[in-house]
């Protein structure tokens, strides 16, 4: 280690050591028997002029200086919305590195949005909506409020369609397993799986328990 990338701490506890024992230095501090001459010799020389021994370095520290690329509002802004989908592409569009962009959006001056399609409901859509929202308040007549109704007569139905198999599959195989062979039709004609799920609140009489009575058990063979 060059004795100008040596920490003064170190400098310091080397001279102690070397005023109480001249021997092993180099052993004990790791460091090679030139640096620890030198450093002896320095700090005889401020001990002969009546010194006090300061071994401080004298290497200069000069920062190094960077020239920030500093961001363009208008110009992100006149950029195609395609052409912002990553940091990639941003970059590349307004011509800076990958990690300019990125430390824009670390810094927030930049922010990430994702962006969903919106439903686009026609005159008719918008009053059938609205329709079913109204049909579903009440008014309370004791608190003199209007208030959604409990639903304890509404049935709610949910169904979800699943493809059995995609057209595009990635499988592991091992080296000599031969490649599965797969064919449909098209696209179209892939085989999809139903299911529904219905929701309600049970229904009970109101001294008879659940499953005993006869209405409960006409109600229990509906569902």
């Amino acid at each position: 280690m060059h004795l100008r990338d040596l920490e003064d701490d170190k400098k310091m506890m080397v001279v102690q050591f070397l005023l109480q024992n001249l021997n092993d230095a180099d052993v004990k501090f790791n460091l090679g028997r030139r640096t620890i001459t030198r450093l002896w010799a320095e700090a005889k020389k401020q001990k002969q002029q009546g010194r006090l021994i300061n071994l401080t370095s004298k290497k200069r520290f000069t920062p190094r200086l960077t020239k920030r690329v500093q961001i363009d509002i208008a110009q992100i802004q006149a950029l195609e919305l395609c052409r912002r989908s990553t940091i990639r592409k941003l970059a590349v569009g307004i011509q800076v590195s990958k990690s300019t962009v990125g430390r824009w959006v670390h810094l927030g001056l930049s922010r990430t949005h994702t962006n969903a399609i919106k439903p686009d409901l026609t005159a008719p859509n918008k009053l059938l909506r609205l329709r079913f929202s109204l049909e579903a308040l009440e008014y309370d007549r004791i608190a003199n409020i209007l208030k959604f109704k409990t639903m304890h007569n509404v049935v709610h139905i949910d169904e979800k369609w699943f493809y059995m198999t995609k057209a595009n599959n990635r499988y592991y195989l091992t080296k000599e397993e031969p490649e599965p062979y797969r064919s449909c039709k098209s696209k179209k004609f892939i085989i999809e799986a139903h299911f529904d799920s219905f929701e309600l609140e049970a229904h009970f009489d109101s001294f008879i328990h659940m499953g005993r009575g006869k209405n409960n058990k006409k109600f229990l063979e509906a569902l």
